[in-house]
């Protein structure tokens, strides 16, 4: 697989810039493309509300590239544990472009997941979830550093979803807080549809850590969890190395209709 791999290098020629009427038909593609997109998020919820910012899974970002003749894998031995944390680890991801002449990588990213000030990622999940998620956001950074600009066409935000802290806590560029009117009184608490789903889903909290959530927190704890719990279903492969290879569907349509109904156990009241 890796002996047709190669990295795009400089060339001595001069670069070859598009006209203004080039330039513009490819912007009206690029539009068609981000409607494309929009509607394909919108009919599977693919998409997160952030602090009045829509941010896209990696499920949209992989399709995004398929849009453009594009893959992204792992790359072969990225994955490490990160010394000095409880349960931590690294992945890097490549974008691949076939062409006439073999496949070349237009793109890469780093990411972690794990480390300190991440959450429930950085105590509350077992190692193979953390493992995975650092290789769904490797998979969503690389892609949205080649495509991001057409995610934006199709009024998202360029930040994946993956990379968002779940409690709306600081620490990345370009975030505006949305206003909210005065809360009255106490937070609402969980509910206990919320906490039996949390307990099914695996949550280790003990009982009066449970009982103690709100239920803000409780819904943003169960998301994460069915996104874990999803990404480890037996026999699905949300990104495989090989575009052409073939799909669990039978998988993939038990994810869904387990995400269904946990979402409506959820959601569906106190």
């Amino acid at each position: 697989m890796t002996e047709n791999l190669s990295v795009l290098q400089p060339v001595e020629t001069a670069l070859s810039v598009p006209t203004p009427a080039q330039f513009s038909t490819s912007l009206a593609e690029a539009q068609a493309k981000a409607q494309s997109l929009k509607a394909m998020i919108s009919a599977n919820k693919w998409s997160v509300d952030i602090r009045g910012s829509e941010h896209i899974r990696v499920e949209a970002w992989i399709t995004l590239a398929s849009g453009y003749g594009c893959t992204a894998q792992i790359v072969e031995g990225s994955v490490r544990r990160l010394e000095g944390h409880d349960r931590a680890f690294e992945a890097r991801a490549e974008v691949l472009r076939s062409t006439p002449t073999g496949t070349v990588v237009i793109g890469a990213a780093e990411a972690e997941c794990g480390t300190e000030g991440d959450g429930i990622w950085e105590h509350d999940q077992a190692a193979y979830a953390v493992r995975s998620m650092a290789q769904t956001r490797a998979i969503s950074k690389a892609i949205s550093s080649v495509f991001r600009w057409v995610v934006v066409l199709a009024g998202y935000s360029g930040t994946p979803v993956e990379e968002m802290p779940r409690d709306g806590g600081a620490g990345f560029e370009n975030q505006t807080p949305v206003q909210h009117a005065p809360k009255q009184g106490n937070p609402r608490p969980a509910s206990q549809k919320q906490i039996s789903l949390l307990l099914k889903l695996g949550y280790d909290g003990t009982n009066e850590e449970v009982e103690g959530l709100t239920s803000t927190t409780a819904s943003s704890l169960i998301t994460d969890l069915i996104a874990a719990k999803d990404r480890q279903e037996p026999g699905l492969e949300l990104y495989p190395s090989d575009p052409k290879a073939p799909q669990d569907t039978e998988a993939q349509d038990r994810v869904k209709a387990r995400q269904d109904a946990e979402a409506q156990e959820m959601f569906g009241g106190a």
